[in-house]
């Protein structure tokens, strides 16, 4: 896998349906969501998407 560098580290959290899904801040203040990948249809899909949350830009918050 070669030298790792820690970028952030990540929160356990519950959406409202009970959903389990990690939260974190990056070095320079970005936010970041993890979700497990539920639209998963082939073996070779990943276990979960990360997000870079972009509230704000143009008005528009990061779909949850």
């Amino acid at each position: 896998m070669g030298d790792l560098s820690r970028m952030c580290g990540m929160w356990e959290n519950k959406d409202k349906n009970g959903n389990k899904y990690f939260s974190g801040k990056l070095e320079d203040g970005t936010k970041i969501v993890m979700f497990t990948n539920t639209y998963r249809d082939k073996e070779n899909s990943p276990d979960y998407n990360l997000y870079k949350d972009v509230s704000g830009v143009d008005g528009e918050d990061l779909p949850v």
